[in-house]
C-alpha cells in the first residue's frame, strides 16, 4: 500500500491546519506550520543523483535546483499566494532523460510555511520499440540510489530490480516471458523502509509473435507501403497533452507523423521497422495519420486514428511550434538549415537545435522565429529535435530526419585555398580537348604535337 503521510505543526501557539490534497494514491507529505510574515512554500523529496528538478505551479515554472549526489533535493519559495495550488514537479536525469511529474493539489495557509515532499518515478527507457521473439528486450533507468524498482508490465506481469549507487537500473525481458502483441509497461521505486514513489506514465512496445515475419525494407523501392499506428487505438481518450504514438513500417523508412492534417515530426524506423515519437495534442479530437519516405518519395498516409484529449480543467492556449521541413537529405560536408516559428511563446525564447551527431547550438531570442545551420562530417541517419523553452516555463520538442550521404566520386572537388572549385568530370574534358585539339598540347603531354594532313588522291 503507497503511504500518504499527513504531518501538521504549529508555530507560535497558533492552531494546527491540515491541508493536503494528492493526485492519485502515490506518496505525498505536506506540514504546515504558521510563523508571522510571508507565505513560504517548501518542496523536497528524493530522485536520481544530481538531476535537474523543475518545479511548476499549473503551468508556470517557480522553481529549479539541482538535486545532490545522494538524489534528496529541497527548495524554499517566498512570495507564494494563499489558496490552492497545483504542482508539478519532475527532473531530468544525467543521462538528459525526463521523468514523468509528481502532481500534488495543496492548500497554502496565508503568512505560513507548507512544507511538500515528493518521491519523484523513476526514469525509464526502452530498448527498442518491436522486438524480435527471439531477442531480449532492456528496460532501464535512473532513480534513487539504493531502491528498489518494480516494473509492471500490462498491469499484470511485475519485476524487480535494485538500484546502484549512481540510481541506474535495468531489467532485462528475455525470449518467452512476455508474450507477442502490444505490452504497456510503467515503472515505481520504493526506498528502503518501503515508502513508495510516484509511477512513471505508460511506456509501450511490441514482441513480434513467432510466427510471424519481421517486416522487410527495400531502400530502392521507389515508394513504400503505407505504415501502421498500433499506440494508441483509434478512438482513444486520453487525460495527458503529449502521448507516444508508435506504429510499424519498412526498416530505416524516414517516418513523417500529422496530427490534423499537418505535419509534428519525422523520426526513423528502427532495423526492424518499429518507430516511435512523442506528439503534444490539441484540446478535443486529434486526427493521427503517418506515411513512410524515402529520397524517392512518400507512401500514402496511414489509416488514420482519432485520439481525444480530454483536459482535467480548462486549458489555456499552449505554445506550438513548426519548421521549414521535417526530413532532410544532405551529402557530407554541405550545410543544411532548420528553421522554426512558434505561436503563442512568452518570449524571452530558448531555442536549441540539437543535430543528432552530439552537435548542438543554442540561441535566446525575443523573437518567434530562429534558425541554425549545420553540417555533416559523416553519412548515416541522424534523428535531430529542437527544443523551444519560454519565459513561462512552456517546451515544444520536434524531432526531423537527415539523411547525409557520401561525397560522390564525380562531386565538387575544392582547392585547399579554398578560392576554386571546379566538377572532375568537367576538368577531364577540358584536358581531354586541350590534349587533342590544342597547339597547347606538347606542352601538357609532353610529346611532339602533329597536325594531321589529309592525302592527296592519286590521279
Amino acid at each position: 500500500m503507497r503511504k500518504i503521510l499527513l504531518v501538521a505543526a504549529t508555530v507560535l501557539s497558533l492552531a494546527t491546519l491540515s491541508v493536503l490534497a494528492v493526485s492519485g494514491t502515490t506518496q505525498a507529505d505536506v506540514a504546515v506550520s504558521l510563523p508571522v510574515g510571508d507565505t513560504f512554500m517548501n518542496v523536497s523529496g528524493k530522485t536520481s543523483p544530481r538531476a535537474f528538478v523543475t518545479i511548476k505551479d499549473d503551468d508556470n515554472v517557480i522553481g529549479t535546483l539541482t538535486a545532490e549526489a545522494d538524489g534528496t533535493f529541497s527548495k524554499t519559495l517566498v512570495a507564494q499566494r494563499p489558496g490552492i495550488h497545483t504542482l508539478s514537479i519532475y527532473a531530468r536525469d544525467t543521462d538528459d532523460e525526463i521523468s514523468d511529474s509528481a502532481v500534488v493539489s495543496v492548500s497554502l495557509a496565508e503568512h505560513g510555511q507548507t512544507n511538500i515532499s515528493v518521491f519523484l518515478p523513476p526514469t525509464i527507457v526502452v530498448s527498442s520499440l518491436v522486438t524480435k521473439p527471439d531477442a531480449q528486450l532492456s528496460l532501464s533507468g535512473m532513480t534513487v540510489p539504493g531502491s528498489t524498482v518494480f516494473l509492471r508490465i500490462d498491469d499484470m506481469t511485475s519485476m524487480q530490480a535494485q538500484a546502484d549507487a549512481a540510481g541506474r537500473w535495468q531489467i532485462i525481458i528475455n525470449p518467452g516471458q512476455v508474450k507477442g502483441g502490444n505490452h504497456s509497461v510503467y515503472a515505481f521505486a520504493a526506498d528502503s523502509d518501503g515508502t513508495q514513489g510516484y509511477p512513471s506514465g505508460p511506456r509501450f512496445f511490441m514482441i513480434l509473435a513467432a510466427e510471424a515475419s519481421s517486416p522487410v525494407g527495400d531502400p530502392t523501392r521507389s515508394v513504400y507501403p503505407a505504415p501502421r499506428i498500433t499506440v494508441p487505438t483509434d478512438r482513444s481518450v486520453v487525460r495527458s497533452p503529449v502521448i507516444g504514438v508508435a506504429g510499424l513500417s519498412e526498416p530505416g523508412a524516414q517516418i513523417e507523423i500529422w496530427r490534423n492534417h499537418h505535419p509534428v515530426g519525422a523520426v526513423f524506423a528502427d532495423t526492424i521497422g518499429g518507430w516511435l515519437m512523442n506528439v503534444a495534442l490539441e484540446n478535443g479530437a486529434n486526427e493521427l495519420q503517418s506515411r513512410a519516405c524515402n529520397s524517392k518519395g512518400c507512401s500514402e498516409f496511414s489509416k488514420s486514428v482519432i485520439v481525444t484529449y480530454a483536459a482535467d480543467k480548462a486549458v489555456r492556449v499552449r505554445m506550438q511550434a513548426s519548421l521549414n521541413n521535417y526530413r532532410f537529405e544532405r551529402p557530407v560536408g554541405k550545410a543544411l538549415t532548420v528553421a522554426v516559428r512558434t505561436i503563442n511563446g512568452t518570449a524571452p525564447l530558448t531555442y536549441t537545435f540539437n543535430w543528432g551527431d552530439g552537435e548542438h547550438q543554442s540561441v535566446i531570442s525575443n523573437d518567434l522565429t530562429s534558425a541554425a545551420s549545420h553540417a555533416y562530417t559523416k553519412s548515416g541517419n541522424y534523428t535531430g529535435h529542437v527544443r523551444i523553452i519560454d519565459a513561462a516555463g512552456q517546451l515544444v520538442d520536434i524531432p526531423f530526419t537527415v539523411v547525409v550521404t557520401k561525397p560522390s566520386a564525380f562531386g565538387s572537388t575544392v582547392v585547399q585555398s579554398g578560392i576554386i572549385g571546379i566538377n572532375a568530370v568537367l576538368l577531364y574534358a577540358l584536358c581531354w580537348t586541350i590534349a587533342n585539339h590544342s597547339p597547347l598540347a606538347p606542352l601538357l603531354v609532353g610529346k611532339k604535337h602533329k597536325k594531321k594532313v589529309p592525302k592527296r588522291r592519286k590521279a
